[in-house]
């Protein structure tokens, strides 16, 4: 079903509506550099006490408009804890 065939009487669900989307320079700067680091999209939300869910939108948006390149681990990243790679167990 397309936007314009529902109704207008009928409510939308809005989806994911108790997160926040808005983000200021200085945090999208730091969810980048750490983003490049290889952090884990957890590791970024706590960092910058954020909802994971949180940053993975924004991962995404950044993704699709070019400023943010796909990464070998993807949103697990290199297994970055505590500011150094995690030693990875045999």
């Amino acid at each position: 079903m397309s936007r314009e065939s529902y109704e207008l009487t009928e409510k939308p669900y809005i989806a994911c509506i108790n997160l926040n989307f808005d983000w200021i320079k200085s945090e999208i700067s730091e969810v980048k550099t750490m983003w490049e680091q290889g952090f884990s999209v957890w590791d970024i939300a706590q960092a910058i006490a954020r909802d994971p869910d949180e940053v993975t939108i924004l991962i995404i948006d950044l993704a699709r408009k070019g400023r943010v390149k796909p990464r070998s681990g993807g949103a697990y990243g290199r297994g970055v804890q505590g500011g150094r790679v995690a030693e990875k167990a045999n």
